[in-house]
């Protein structure tokens, strides 16, 4: 998700959790998929398979149980779009993590393993332009961070204020 998570124009994301990145980035596939099917209106029709690496976001997805600030935050901008109310009575929710999760090697820069798969499984991938309503989506997220960590507006807890400092990347982190 680190990718999808840089804006040039607008910086990372670094005062957020790995939990909520992964939340934001799954929910920017999520909007991304509707922009790319054009938009529909009304319901899914099929049943749509949601792939994600991160166990917590699924969780507070499905209950509606996020607890930390910024988490609930992400939820209730997903909650908010197009996409979701289109895809939400059709999605089937699964955490997939490591080696069965098809993304993990693109986000590690894996490149070989990449295109090993690409080869077996008959596809292309190509690098795709963050889209008008994922890149609000982003935008409305990164604001909410913004807003929480200059003005303290939101509650909370001195051991969250700790992870909302900038760091530096850790060893895998740049690899």
């Amino acid at each position: 998700p680190w990718e999808v998570l840089a804006r040039a124009d607008r910086g990372w994301l670094w005062g957020l959790t790995i939990p909520v990145m992964e939340y934001t980035a799954a929910a920017v596939n999520l909007i991304m998929t509707y922009e790319l099917m054009g938009c529909p209106t009304g319901q899914c029709p099929f049943w749509i398979r949601w792939e994600v690496d991160a166990l917590g976001p699924l969780l507070a997805l499905q209950h509606e149980s996020a607890k930390a600030p910024m988490m609930r935050r992400v939820d209730e901008l997903l909650r908010e779009t197009d996409a979701f109310k289109h895809f939400q009575s059709s999605l089937v929710l699964c955490h997939t993590y490591g080696p069965a999760n098809p993304a993990d090697p693109i986000s590690r820069g894996r490149l070989e393993e990449v295109a090993a798969l690409s080869t077996a499984l008959q596809f292309t991938i190509t690098d795709t332009p963050l889209l008008p309503q994922a890149a609000q989506f982003l935008d409305a997220v990164m604001d909410s961070q913004e807003t929480q960590t200059t003005t303290g507006s939101w509650a909370i807890s001195a051991e969250d204020q700790l992870l909302l400092r900038p760091r530096p990347l850790s060893a895998t982190e740049q690899h």
